[in-house]
């Protein structure tokens, strides 16, 4: 089959790169909104993967059959792993030990999340409300304190302390004393579901400390990559940050926001006010902040005069680092992977489609947590890259192909006064 012939005014061939990672995350975001809605047992999953499997192998499968195999196979796989996430849960899940009322509950385990410090809230009574702020973080458990003595548990602890601890970090081994509860819906119709937000993040249960004294750092703290994560952000944080912070004052605090995507570090009268003019979304990092670095990396070293390769490669380094040093929002990682992908296309001399780029990311974080899918910023993420880049084009297009209709085609001895006329000859 000759390859297809290229146009004559843009010298590019009407052939387009293909897209085979669309059917895996169409498959997978199927399978996790069909057992959110549905909430499906084990039993459908496990024949769906059977029977794909049995399809993908079997020699008299037709070609046409294997897109949709592929489907059916991640399809199986996002519902799996989404129930898996939130309802098959292990029989020492710290669930286990609590009830429908607060109990006192004595906990120990690893600080997952670092500890964000949320300021005393402003409203009406906060010059008589107690309490100058709040101390929260997850908590990876690795034991409870029950009436037969200390029992081992596992799962996530969302810990919220009534007073600010600035003595934590994230890998260091805590015992907890305070109230364990379970987190239940809204009371009241048109207030948020902590509930299901927390749920869709792998949290059930929670614990409220009144005083900084509740919490106790233990022996056998580990070194592990994700402490080594996050001393690495820490440290580029005070490199960033360190003459900010020691002056004080909100500046500091808005462009610990910007830069790293801190957004509940910021003072909260700065978000009001942005909140007030219609701004806010500048203070959510989003995958604008990747694009800029691997266009400013780019062309800084295309004019020193370094090879694409080359500068495709610095644009990998540098975009990584940035998703290991800021919040690792689904719109961070999402650029950094389409980054990613666009620099493999120039280091391996292949074209780049978009979509190929975006399901690739959307494949990357549903497999490692298929509840983000919920998440609001997932969402508003991919659907704007996604109605960007076919949605706007074929909008712009509407003015061009309704044109005919409405002013008619122009007359054959009507001068065309945006082309430049042919340059005379001597």
């Amino acid at each position: 089959m000759p390859p297809p012939a290229p146009n004559e005014k843009t010298h590019r061939t009407a052939h387009r790169p293909p897209v085979p990672l669309r059917w895996p995350a169409l498959g997978l975001i199927g399978g996790i909104v069909f057992d959110g809605r549905f909430g499906a047992g084990a039993a459908p999953y496990l024949v769906g993967l059977l029977v794909g499997v049995i399809l993908l192998i079997w020699p008299f499968t037709r070609r046409e059959c294997i897109q949709v195999t592929v489907v059916l196979l991640a399809f199986c796989i996002g519902g799996w792993s989404h129930a898996g996430q939130l309802r098959r849960l292990p029989a020492d899940h710290i669930l286990r030990y609590t009830q429908d009322v607060p109990v006192a509950a004595r906990i120990t385990g690893t600080v997952a999340t670092p500890p964000r410090l949320s300021q005393k809230q402003r409203h009406l009574f906060s010059r008589w409300w107690p309490g100058a702020g709040r101390t929260a973080f997850l908590l990876d458990v690795d034991g409870v304190e029950t009436v037969r003595g200390p029992t081992a548990a596992t799962g996530v602890v969302k810990v919220s302390i009534k007073e600010p601890v600035l003595t934590l970090a994230v890998g260091d081994r805590v015992e907890l004393f305070g109230l364990c509860y379970r987190s239940r819906p809204p009371d009241n119709p048109g207030q948020f579901d902590w509930a299901a937000y927390d749920r869709e993040r792998g949290v059930f249960v929670g614990l409220t400390c009144d005083h900084r004294e509740c919490v106790k750092r233990i022996a056998g703290a580990e070194r592990t990559v994700i402490t080594l994560w996050d001393r690495l952000r820490q440290r580029t944080r005070a490199l960033l940050l360190d003459d900010m912070l020691a002056a004080g004052g909100p500046e500091a605090t808005l462009l610990d926001t910007l830069v790293l995507g801190s957004r509940s570090a910021i003072d909260p009268r700065l978000n009001e006010a942005f909140i007030r003019i219609g701004c806010s979304h500048y203070l959510a990092v989003s995958g604008s902040n990747i694009g800029m670095i691997a266009v400013f990396v780019y062309f800084v070293g295309r004019g020193m005069g370094v090879s694409g390769r080359g500068c495709a490669g610095a644009v990998v380094v540098f975009s990584v680092l940035y998703c290991l040093i800021a919040d690792p929002r689904p719109p961070i990682v999402r650029a950094t992977i389409m980054s990613l992908a666009v620099c493999a296309g120039l280091l391996l001399g292949r074209r780049h489609n978009t979509l190929n780029g975006l399901s690739l990311a959307a494949v990357a974080i549903l497999v490692v947590r298929p509840t983000q899918f919920h998440a609001l910023d997932f969402q508003l993420s991919f659907s704007a890259i996604w109605a960007l880049v076919y949605v706007t084009p074929w909008l712009m297009g509407i003015p061009r192909r309704l044109r005919p209709s409405v002013v008619g085609p122009p007359a054959e001895d009507d001068a065309d006064l945006f082309v430049e006329p042919p340059a005379r000859t001597a």
